[in-house]
């Protein structure tokens, strides 16, 4: 309450099984609701998340965690 805007957003949700038009509509959803400068952080097992993310945010950082059981991607997307 009393938040226009959140810092960072968190997901894992499977992107690559979900029903088509879903997926770029949580990445336009999740912008919107992130303050300038915030970041969503999207773990998963499959990159086909990166085409979700691209045409809504500004930058996108990756990262890999071969540690993870599977390993997993991760994904910032940060909004300017």
């Amino acid at each position: 309450h009393g938040h226009d805007h959140a810092d960072y957003i968190l997901s894992g949700l499977p992107f690559s099984t979900l029903p088509p038009g879903i997926g770029p509509r949580i990445a336009s959803e999740t912008h919107a609701a992130l303050r300038p400068g915030g970041a969503f952080l999207v773990y998963q097992f499959s990159p086909k998340v990166k085409d979700f993310l691209t045409p809504h945010f500004e930058r996108i950082d990756h990262a890999f965690e071969p540690v993870n059981i599977p390993p997993a991607q991760l994904y910032w997307g940060w909004k300017d």
